[in-house]
């Protein structure tokens, strides 16, 4: 309305803003704070030839713990998706948090 030229009160934009009603839905750090438990992410270094190695690790947020480290030269989906397994095989984790890391390939579907 500025840009316009027209002066508005902070009263008159709240009386026509949607109110928020409490409880319409749960807000990211919500869902975070009761559902994901576990993270994971790469760490990129290097050996002492300077040849690039990558660390993945799962991190148990609740605990504040690692939970599994993994080394590798070239990470790749499959290589990610065992290393999964093998960190989980005997518990079953809700919801991992990941993020959209160029390391992998990209898969369709």
């Amino acid at each position: 309305m500025l840009k316009l030229g027209i002066r508005v009160s902070k009263r008159t934009v709240q009386r026509y803003m949607k109110k928020r009603v409490p409880g319409d839905g749960q807000r990211w750090t919500t869902f975070l704070r009761n559902h994901v438990t576990w993270a994971c992410d790469f760490v990129q270094t290097f050996d002492v030839l300077f040849r690039p190695i990558f660390v993945l690790f799962f991190l148990d947020l609740a605990r504040r713990r690692i939970m599994h480290a993994a080394v590798t030269r070239a990470p790749s989906d499959d290589w990610c998706a065992q290393q999964a397994r093998n960190t989980t095989l005997d518990i079953q984790r809700e919801v991992l948090v990941v993020d959209r890391d160029a390391k992998l390939e990209r898969r369709s579907g």
